[in-house]
Order: C-alpha cells, then structure tokens, then sequence
C-alpha cells in the first residue's frame, strides 16, 4: 500500500466520525469538513511516507552483528545442586 493511500485510509478511519459529528451537530459544513479532511489524509500521507522509508533503510541496512558469546561458563552451565564457584 501506498503512503497517499495509507493515508486516506488513517484520515478515513481517525478523522472520519469526528467530522461527520461536526457535520451532524451543524458546527461545520460539508465543505469544511472535506476540507478537514484533506488536510489530515495530507499529514497521514507524509506520516506513513516517511515510516515507510525508515522501515526501507532498516531493511538495507542488514543484520545487526551481534557481538561473540561469553567464553566463561555461566551459571546456567553448572549441573543442578552444584555450589557456586568461589
């Protein structure tokens, strides 16, 4: 899916009933509510635009070394009942 699609889609979902209220309760027109609408799919399309390159450079970036394991025995490598070293 696209940013501008992602977009309209969060707009849709987040903005979509408040606006609708508005309309209903007669504080906003039809056109300001479109207009406001507009304005929040544009800040959701930037908004997924720029998750959607973080994800990509994450992905290009490759795996993360992990550093080597600890050569010296842990307590896990004790059999059970053994004592503590000193």
């Amino acid at each position: 899916m696209g940013a501008v699609k992602a977009g309209v889609v969060i707009a849709a979902v987040l903005a979509g009933p408040p606006l609708y209220g508005l309309v209903q309760a007669g504080s906003l027109n039809s056109t300001q509510a479109w207009e406001r609408g507009a304005v929040v799919a544009v800040g959701a399309a930037f908004g997924a635009g720029y998750i959607e390159r973080l994800i990509d450079s994450y992905r290009r970036s490759g795996p993360v070394p992990r550093p080597p394991p600890d050569p010296r025995p842990g307590p896990e490598d004790r059999p059970p009942g053994a004592p503590p070293p000193s």
